[in-house]
């Protein structure tokens, strides 16, 4: 009869550096989407930094919205990231003024997203610790 052992502890921890290593470049991947001029935008505006903006942009204005990106553990096995400034719905979800004014959503998750697939970058990070 065979025997199967069950290492726990190595299990454990090659799911929680894997987590570690995917959020580090996650955090990484959404801040170049923030910083990235790739988000379509109405017009040509002057920003409250001095920058002139055009049609297609970056989301860094003054730099609150990516300053503010957080990310925190909330156990071993889930990692949060928040953007903390009160316009952060507006980044994501887009708005329309009083004026009747449309705004699109600018997600710099999504378009991280676009470019690195957490998943597959989750599971190759667990590969390697788990080798």
């Amino acid at each position: 009869m065979a025997t199967v052992t069950i290492n726990r502890a190595a299990i454990h921890r090659a799911l929680t550096n894997g987590l570690e290593d995917t959020v580090r470049d996650l955090d990484s991947a959404y801040q170049t989407a923030i910083e990235s001029p790739r988000y379509a935008w109405p017009g040509i505006t002057r920003r409250r930094s001095g920058e002139t903006a055009g049609t297609t942009r970056n989301i860094v204005d003054r730099g609150d919205f990516r300053d503010f990106q957080q990310v925190q553990f909330i156990n071993p096995f889930l990692a949060e990231f928040s953007w903390n400034t009160p316009y952060a719905p507006q980044i994501f979800f887009g708005y329309t003024t009083r004026a009747g004014n449309s705004f699109p959503p600018r997600n710099p998750v999504e378009e991280a997203h676009k470019v690195i697939d957490p998943t597959a970058l989750f599971a190759e990070s667990v590969r390697r610790y788990a080798s």
